[in-house]
Order: C-alpha cells, then sequence, then structure tokens
C-alpha cells in the first residue's frame, strides 16, 4: 500500500507538472499568436510604406522626364533663336551696303 501511495503521489506530482506545462504552453502560444498579429500590422505598415515610396519615386522619374522634355524643347528654341539672330545680322549687313550704295549714288548725281 505504501508502494502504491508513493506511485500515486508519483502520478500526481507528474499531472501537476504536466498541468503546468500545459499552462505555459498555452501561454507560449497566446504569446506567440499576440507577437503574430503584431508582426503581421508591422509587415502591413511597412507594405504601405514602400508602396508611397514607390508612388513618390515614380512621381519624381516622370518629374525628371518632363524637366528633360523642357529642356529639349528650350534647346531647339533657343537653336532656332541663334538662326534667326544671325539671319537678322545678315540682314543687318545687307542692308548697310544698301545704304551705302545710295549714298554713292546720291553723291554721283
Amino acid at each position: 500500500e505504501d508502494s502504491f501511495r508513493s506511485e500515486m503521489a508519483k502520478v500526481d506530482e507528474l499531472q501537476g507538472e504536466v498541468t503546468d506545462l500545459r499552462k505555459q504552453l498555452d501561454s507560449a502560444a497566446k504569446g506567440q499568436s499576440a507577437g503574430s498579429a503584431q508582426a503581421s500590422k508591422e509587415l502591413d505598415k511597412l507594405k504601405k510604406e514602400l508602396a508611397e515610396a514607390q508612388k513618390s519615386r515614380d512621381d519624381a522619374e516622370k518629374r525628371h522626364r518632363d524637366l528633360e522634355r523642357e529642356r529639349d524643347d528650350n534647346r531647339r528654341k533657343l537653336d532656332e533663336m541663334k538662326g534667326t539672330s544671325a539671319k537678322l545680322q545678315g540682314s543687318q549687313g545687307d542692308l548697310e551696303k544698301a545704304k551705302k550704295q545710295i549714298q554713292d549714288l546720291q553723291v554721283q548725281l
């Protein structure tokens, strides 16, 4: 009977340990679940930040392309203006020559 009681005491002790381990396991599972939920929230937040950063980058790239296009247009216009200026200077020289010829003719008359 003593050995039976001793065995029963060991069983009770082991059952207590099993109960404690189950409680620890449940607690750990709840903690893991809460940690998993928090990690999921953080991941969603990071995904949102990444999407915003990508949109910002895309907007900046578009603006850069627009500025390059505007710069190229301005260069083309400047080249056209230089050509027009050269033509006007040439015409000015022709006008000066014509004036001189008129003055020469007036002197001759």
